[in-house]
């Protein structure tokens, strides 16, 4: 019975390694594929500054970062309403914030 269990072990083991081999061949992939789309968007920004000018792409990027924060606030925002509402089990007209 013990030699069974040391058998079921080492499958498990096997199992393990190849499952792991997966997943860090899938992260090494999925940061290549994180790298090049940063490198796209930098050269579409560079090929922006060419044609517009840099002032006016100076300000494209500070609206983008205005809108990203903007994006964040409403979602802690939201993420806020909707564990109130989990949470205490009022319902979302009765919601006073």
């Amino acid at each position: 019975m013990l030699i069974l269990s040391l058998d079921q072990a080492g499958i498990l083991y096997g199992c393990l390694l190849v499952s792991n081999l997966f997943l860090l061949v899938g992260q090494s992939f999925s940061a290549i594929l994180s790298a090049l789309q940063k490198i796209y968007i930098n050269n579409l920004l560079q090929m922006v500054y060419n044609f517009i000018g840099i002032r006016e792409v100076g300000f494209f990027e500070i609206a983008l970062k205005v809108k990203a924060q903007f994006q964040g606030l409403i979602t802690r925002l939201i993420f806020f309403i909707v564990t109130r509402v989990i949470v205490t089990g009022v319902a979302i007209n009765d919601l006073s914030l």
